[in-house]
């Protein structure tokens, strides 16, 4: 009757501390869930203003920067989804070696035990009298019976201690693999939408080519380009301002004085310049532009990378521009990285030069994937291609 009430207990412990540790992990990976979460409301969000604006033949453009979000947002959310199912892959595989680990040595104590039991009960106390007539006095004897029942009693609670341990890891994986196929299945969800994504980016691409031969719609893109780069210039001198009223302003880490590397600085990606800085004239319609920094097409996903150590002072998303980083640099110069597909640091985050910050997009351009670079010293616009590596 106490046995059994005895393993009762340790069953309700086992399923317990399971439970605790099913909790942590659903604990530690709340925010991001959160995340996810919030990123499936605003695609929500973003579709619904889309098919308002189908309605209306006249919203092109609106409707072609609703899918420029809703392609961005799309693939944040799978970006998550499959990091989250590697990392509960990972978590699996561990919990199943720790299992097979404590099974063998539950098996080696199992037949340690069952040789005690053997020993004990089924050859009676003959051990003990032969023990006897060998001539061992009767001290010394029951100081060996009692070590003999001493490490009997520590294997049982070895034994008890280990089918405790693996009650708890199984519970835990059962808890795992039943997120990973919650998962699984999101992951599913989430890529049979970036299928019909692919449909929409042909249809971006159709809805282009009527903003590229329109001269009207083409001119209003362009007013939307312009008022990006007064959103840019806003977020600059927002930082500027902000540097200047700092009392004890925060020190960069291996700060170096940009303007030493004026011709030296590394390229932020790997590719063409198709866009030059300054003055640009359409080959068709002959409108006169102003490039406030270069265009260099890449293949979408292509790394990104800070040219130089400072810290992400701005993240947002810009009509015509897309994803849109800016970095501050020692001595009041910024670097500005637009048309990203994915962003890989956070706001006020310090980095390194070399580090990849983000990949090549195209949301919000007219001419397919490429990054869009700007140099700025404070508030004044500088020609990028001077500073780099030539």
């Amino acid at each position: 009757m106490i046995g059994r009430v005895c393993t009762a207990v340790l069953l309700v412990l086992a399923i317990a501390t399971g439970q605790v540790l099913g909790a942590r992990v659903t604990g530690a990976q709340q925010s991001q869930r959160e995340e996810l979460e919030r990123l499936r409301q605003e695609i929500a969000r973003v579709r619904a203003k889309i098919r308002e604006k189908e309605k209306r033949e006249q919203a092109i453009l609106d409707v072609l920067a609703g899918l420029d979000r809703e392609i961005d947002l799309t693939h944040r959310l799978v970006v998550g989804l499959q990091r989250q199912s590697r990392r509960k892959q990972r978590q699996i595989a561990a919990s199943k070696a720790r299992i097979a680990t404590l099974e063998k040595q539950l098996a080696r104590l199992k037949e340690a035990y069952r040789k005690r039991v053997v020993r004990y009960y089924v050859k009676g106390r003959v051990p003990d009298l032969a023990l006897l007539l060998r001539g061992w006095s009767l001290h010394r004897t029951l100081v060996w019976l009692k070590f003999e029942r001493l490490l009997a009693e520590r294997d049982q609670r070895t034994l008890r201690e280990i089918k405790e341990k693996r009650r708890r890891l199984e519970t835990q994986k059962r808890v795992l693999e039943l997120q990973l196929s919650e998962q699984r299945q999101l992951l599913r969800e989430k890529q049979r939408e970036e299928r019909a994504l692919r449909e929409k980016r042909a249809r971006r691409q159709r809805l282009l080519k009527k903003v590229r031969e329109d001269r009207q719609l083409y001119e209003r893109r362009l007013r939307e380009y312009r008022e990006a780069e007064r959103e840019i210039r806003r977020l600059i001198g927002q930082s500027v301002e902000k540097r200047r009223e700092s009392v004890t302003p925060r020190p960069f880490p291996h700060a170096q004085d940009l303007s030493k590397w004026r011709g030296r600085l590394p390229w932020p990606v790997r590719g063409k310049v198709v866009a030059h800085f300054g003055r640009t004239v359409h080959p068709r319609f002959k409108t006169v532009t102003q490039n406030l920094g270069i265009d260099i097409r890449a293949p979408r996903g292509t790394p990104v990378r800070a040219v130089a150590d400072g810290r992400v002072t701005a993240i947002t998303w810009l009509r015509g521009r897309g994803n849109l980083v800016i970095v501050s640099h020692a001595g009041g110069y910024y670097t500005v990285y637009t048309h990203l597909e994915e962003i890989r640091v956070g706001l006020d985050e310090d980095v390194r030069a070399g580090q990849v910050i983000g990949t090549v997009g195209e949301s919000g351009s007219l001419d397919g994937p490429k990054l869009h670079f700007e140099i700025w010293h404070n508030t004044k616009n500088l020609n990028p291609e001077r500073w780099l590596k030539r």
